[in-house]
């Protein structure tokens, strides 16, 4: 969804709840990419 909307919609971070923050590899993609994130997670 982020790379889809790239160049579409304007934003300055991402944020979601336990669905998207469980998500390791969503995590690390968007570490990768430099984007600013705030995810909630449940450990």
């Amino acid at each position: 969804m982020v790379e889809q909307l790239e160049g579409k919609v304007s934003y300055d971070w991402l944020g979601g709840d336990s669905i998207y923050g469980n998500s390791k590899l969503l995590r690390q993609g968007l570490d990768q990419q430099g984007k600013l994130f705030v995810l909630y997670t449940i450990i």
